[in-house]
């Protein structure tokens, strides 16, 4: 789709660095816009997806669409299966959520699949999706789930590196008997870097997702 642009929606700043990097690392030709709207998460955290703040995630990701999107990709996890239903049939753009495509490779690869996150509110979400992609390739998958009480209010408080090694301690800790590590949000995928004596795989949605965002624009 000649001259138009690739557009993530995020809910924190701190993202712009994380998908920049990885837009720049790919080489992307085309036009990339970055939205930031807290408020969505903000409003998720406190009162759960109703119908008011469903109505407004849908809207900003169209609006992307409108100022020029072929693709609109929403990077938060916990209001990703809303934004992926923002589609218009008044306008012409593809809506994704960035863990779609860990999701789908997650259930391709493993059996047991532990997922594991920072936010409580996202486990569900993340669930929900992982048993939609199964259920795509039909395959039968055990799944478990942590919550890493501690790990938010380091995000919240700017202390990434910390938040990153947070997360790790409890994968550590966790990762027995489970053939993959599913990180249930964008903002977790540096812990990685400080689980590297695991043996499981440990997924995380930022790149699968740019990359699956990438072939959409390219057809």
């Amino acid at each position: 789709m000649p001259n138009k642009s690739l557009a993530f929606l995020h809910t924190s700043l701190v993202h712009i660095e994380t998908f920049g990097y990885i837009i720049k690392e790919l080489d992307v030709k085309f036009n990339v816009v970055h939205e930031v709207n807290e408020s969505l998460l903000n409003r998720a955290i406190e009162f759960g997806l109703d119908s008011d703040l469903q109505r407004d995630i849908k809207t900003q990701m169209r609006q992307l669409a409108v100022d020029g999107a072929a693709v609109v990709v929403c990077t938060c996890s916990t209001i990703g299966e809303v934004a992926e239903q923002s589609a218009d049939t008044h306008l012409s753009f593809q809506a994704m959520r960035i863990d779609r495509a860990m999701a789908d490779k997650a259930v391709l690869s493993a059996d047991r699949i532990l997922v594991v996150a920072a936010l409580k509110s996202t486990l569900q979400p993340t669930v929900q999706l992982l048993e939609s992609s199964a259920l795509n390739a039909g395959r039968e998958v055990q799944l478990s789930t942590v919550t890493v009480e501690s790990a938010w209010q380091l995000f919240g408080a700017g202390e990434i590196d910390n938040y990153h090694r947070c997360i790790a301690r409890t994968i550590n800790s966790q990762y027995h008997d489970y053939d993959i590590i599913v990180l249930a949000q964008a903002s977790m995928a540096g812990a990685i870097k400080y689980c590297d004596q695991i043996p499981a795989s440990i997924l995380a949605s930022p790149l699968l997702g740019v990359l699956a965002a990438i072939e959409k624009m390219q057809t």
